[in-house]
């Protein structure tokens, strides 16, 4: 009986691992947290990324990017990690900000979009996938941007959630933006398309 049991503890968990460990190696670029490549803290970071005025080491670990667009003070990534899933990435000179070191950059905003559950999640269990409803329950501060009403922001937490068109409860999120608390900086699904349309024309 003991035996039985083992083995199926071994056939039940190990499935659940590789999941575990696929998604954070999407999502995390081989960091050796899984729990925290998963996670997402509003206002903070996305997986291992954080929003920070050094933010050159975090551009590094994500590789190249797919798209990128450059101003006089700021610069869009766009990163394909396959399986439908991209990041967006926005940063501004710390040169023209002021902040530290002066010659970095800092990134503002990170944009995770996939039209399903990827496996990055919020502390209380929200991702792209999950239905307005769900998250209106768990951030119950975010509302529709004036200018983009398919976007649900928490100004003051810093975390944005975009929908589809005329979102219902049921409709599922496409997207999760991190961005400075207080800010409300969001850029849409079809803004990062255009990035990247642009880049297949080049």
């Amino acid at each position: 009986m003991k035996i039985f049991v083992s083995i199926f503890s071994a056939l039940f968990t190990v499935p659940i691992l590789i999941a575990v460990l696929t998604a954070s190696e999407a999502c995390g670029r081989g960091h050796d947290n899984p729990r925290q490549a998963l996670s997402m803290v509003p206002g903070d970071r996305l997986g291992i990324y954080r929003l920070s005025t050094d933010g050159a080491d975090s551009l590094e670990k994500m590789g190249k990017p797919v798209a990128i667009q450059s101003g006089d003070s700021e610069t869009k990534r766009v990163f394909d990690w396959g399986d439908q899933t991209l990041l967006f990435v926005h940063t501004v000179s710390n040169r023209v900000s002021g902040a530290e070191p002066p010659d970095g950059v800092t990134i503002d905003m990170l944009r995770l979009s996939c039209p399903k559950e990827t496996g990055v999640k919020t502390e209380n269990g929200i991702h792209t996938g999950s239905t307005l409803a769900e998250v209106r329950s768990a951030f119950p501060d975010a509302q529709p941007v004036a200018s983009e009403p398919r976007v649900y922001d928490d100004v003051k937490q810093g975390i944005a959630f975009e929908f589809g068109k005329s979102p219902a409860p049921e409709s599922h999120c496409i997207a999760i933006t991190i961005h400075v608390p207080g800010q409300s900086r969001i850029v849409t699904q079809e803004q990062v398309e255009a990035l990247l349309k642009k880049r297949a024309k080049h």
